[in-house]
């Protein structure tokens, strides 16, 4: 008997392969002829590997969550600012002053402030995103064909083939120039679709210091 969770799935697959999720179970995918009494084998074989990268996960930071009250701190471009919550005749939000400002009537439940604050986010995520891919702009040869912001679980962005530009609305949480490498990023995916070295090269001239916006995403994206 495992001391964690473990989830085996099979699949048309030749090898074993682990990995450990951030809730500390671990996903074991093998082959569909694997027998399950073989399972406490290979958990054992890799013990120390588990282990170790459950350890890892336990020093990761903690996701913060957005509490919409008045008081609290939410991070807008890197920097933490107050949320002001006041009594008005409909519901708007907008930032001033350094404040998150949710103006809202007397009746308006939480659930209903919490949607208030998650619209505003994405529509500023939205103006600043497309203000950078605009600010940009000059320095490709293409222009993206659309741009939009979504609710991605594993990626800041992405670009299709028809220069489709997807974004993670989370960035606008991070850093300017985090969220800058990755509209440049995603940009240079309309010269190159892949991540090829000449790809990265024209990440680059663009953003001489990529390599630290990335690692900040790596380290620091979770908690978003």
């Amino acid at each position: 008997m495992s001391e964690f969770p473990v989830h085996l799935v099979k699949s048309r697959r030749r090898s074993v392969a682990i990995k450990v999720n951030h809730d500390l179970s671990v996903e074991v995918r093998v082959p569909l002829r694997f027998k399950a009494s073989d399972l406490d084998s290979i958990l054992d074989r890799y013990h120390h590997w588990i282990s170790k990268k459950r350890d890892e996960i336990l020093t990761l930071p903690k996701v913060r969550e957005l509490l919409f009250l008045s008081g609290e701190l939410v991070p807008i471009l890197g920097k933490d600012y107050p949320v002001v919550i006041e009594i008005g005749k409909k519901l708007q939000a907008s930032f001033t002053a350094g404040t998150l400002l949710l103006t809202v009537k007397s009746s308006t439940t939480e659930d209903a402030i919490n949607k208030l604050g998650m619209k505003w986010y994405r529509g500023y995520a939205m103006e600043v995103i497309e203000s950078r891919v605009a600010y940009f702009l000059s320095q490709f040869k293409k222009e993206p064909t659309r741009i939009s912001i979504k609710s991605m679980k594993s990626r800041w962005g992405s670009c299709s083939t028809s220069r489709s530009l997807n974004f993670n609305w989370k960035l606008v949480m991070a850093p300017l120039r985090v969220l800058d490498y990755v509209v440049i990023h995603e940009m240079c995916h309309m010269i190159h679709m892949d991540h090829s070295h000449k790809f990265w090269a024209e990440v680059e001239k663009r953003d001489p210091d990529y390599k630290l916006h990335k690692l900040w995403l790596r380290k620091q994206g979770r908690t978003l």
